[in-house]
């Protein structure tokens, strides 16, 4: 019986959502409202930086499905640290929480750059990837 509880105990802590595993919720400034539909997170470990840009994954779950039947997004954004830009260079939609179920729409080219509005979670974003920017090592 014991064992059955271990396994037990060892399947909820490996089917737990990734965000256990690397993946920081971002905190909205309290001004952005549009957050009130989704939580983002990005992965700590995905963080990689090339010259004054900066790439890191990123996971976005819905609080509910979209009408399209999206539950949560993946997505690869770079980060321009200097020029305060941010573009998404892939984004893939699926059915269900923490990037599973059936993919429903992907975008696998980088878009447009764009400025990072003060006081919306892009910001809290750049500010969370870029804040060690000055120490990087070249």
């Amino acid at each position: 019986m014991k064992s059955i509880k271990t396994i037990f105990l060892l399947l909820i802590l490996f089917s737990t959502p990734y965000v256990q595993a690397g993946w920081i919720l971002i905190e909205p400034p309290r001004e952005d409202t549009s957050t009130d539909l989704f939580r983002l997170y990005v992965d700590a470990a995905s963080i990689r930086h090339h010259g004054d840009r900066v790439t890191v994954s990123i996971l976005m779950n819905y609080k509910e499905k979209t009408e399209d039947n999206i539950n949560s997004a993946l997505a690869v954004d770079e980060y321009d640290c200097i020029k305060s830009l941010v573009r998404s260079r892939s984004v893939v939609s699926f059915t269900e929480l923490y990037g599973k179920g059936l993919v429903v729409r992907e975008f696998l080219t980088a878009g447009a750059w764009s400025k990072v509005s003060p006081g919306k979670l892009n910001e809290s974003v750049l500010e969370r990837v870029c804040d060690f920017y000055p120490n990087w090592p070249q």
